[in-house]
């Protein structure tokens, strides 16, 4: 018999200690009370993750694995080099016990998907995908996790940057615009999945984000040009506007209301290392509120708000793990920076 090499052993030892942490229950460390408890008064989010990172944490008990898979490596890693047998004992075991090592189901989503959005787009009650790929794809949820092979919406003529979701037509089935290099692309829904002709509005950009900008109870648009922003007011009919355009550096958004007055604003980046407040003055207009700098140059194509802290006031997380909490008045702190 010929003993697998020992590198091989390793490896396989290495990578899955490296998911670990990831779905083994029995090895996450609790996250202090303090981090698990939200502020009074107030519930805690369902999709967003506790902080409760410990730091010089000490175990006075040995781990102790549930797979057999783990196991076994861990127990032949132990022996003398010279004595290392041939890796037969994991053949036969379901890794299947250690839920980190399945799987996730993957689903076709057409060419070069650029965004995503989840939605009821068929009144079921699941929550569906709609992806911003070439040509947009529609995967409706079966309400277990798992969806439908994905039904390919009609072409926009080019290829999607993004897309957003809202009520263009006040009809109370959620409609669609997709943004590209080119145009706008709106599609309203018939409210069971299937979705009428597109309509095209003249702008074109890398990202599209839908909201009442100006305060009258109807859907607005605004894309980033790359030159600014173009405000598209809604009409509540599935129509719009003539855009309105802003100087600002702007190619990739996020919304939120960060001075707290009642109106949306946005948080938006350059794309490689500056990040923009931009205050709503409730008409479609905005108007800088401060510009933030993340240390070196980066691919800033992404943006996420939400209360990190808990303090009621939305922060900004950027792709490089940075966070700038918010102030409530349309301010952010640089990273590590107290009030």
């Amino acid at each position: 018999m010929v003993a697998r090499p020992f590198c091989v052993r390793i490896m396989s030892l290495i990578v899955l200690l490296t998911v670990l942490p990831v779905g083994a229950q029995n090895l996450a460390q609790p996250a202090s009370k303090a981090a698990q408890r939200p502020a009074p008064g107030k519930p805690p989010s369902g999709n967003v993750q506790q902080p409760g990172r410990q730091t010089g944490a000490t175990r006075s008990t040995p781990l102790r694995f549930k797979s057999p898979a783990i196991r076994k490596l861990l127990e032949s890693a132990a022996r003398p080099h010279g004595g290392l047998p041939e890796m037969t004992p994991l053949v036969g075991i379901d890794l299947s016990v250690s839920p980190f090592l399945t799987t996730p189901p993957t689903y076709a989503a057409g060419s070069n998907p650029r965004g995503v959005a989840l939605a009821d787009f068929n009144s079921d009650g699941r929550q569906d995908i709609i992806v911003a790929a070439d040509p947009p794809m529609l995967l409706l949820g079966n309400g277990d996790g798992t969806f439908q092979t994905g039904t390919p919406l009609s072409t926009l003529g080019s290829a999607p940057t993004a897309v957003a979701v809202a009520d263009f037509n006040h009809d109370g089935a959620l409609d669609l615009a997709f943004s590209t290099f080119n145009s706008v692309v709106v599609f309203l829904g018939n409210g069971n999945g299937t979705f009428g002709a597109g309509v095209t509005l003249p702008a074109g950009g890398s990202q599209i984000v839908a909201g009442d900008f100006n305060n009258d109870g109807m859907a607005d648009l605004i894309l980033a040009t790359g030159n600014g922003l173009s405000v598209f007011l809604g009409n509540g009919n599935g129509t719009f506007q003539a855009a309105k355009t802003s100087v600002a550096a702007a190619l990739f958004m996020a919304i939120a209301d960060f001075n707290n007055d009642g109106r949306l604003d946005l948080a938006t980046t350059d794309g490689s290392s500056s990040l923009t407040i931009l205050l709503g003055g409730g008409d479609g207009t905005f108007s800088a509120s401060g510009v933030y700098f993340t240390p070196v140059l980066q691919n800033l194509q992404a943006l996420a708000v939400a209360d990190f802290n808990h303090d009621g006031s939305p922060d900004v997380a950027m792709p490089d793990g940075e966070v700038f909490l918010g102030n409530g008045n349309g301010t952010l702190r640089a990273p590590g920076v107290s009030r």
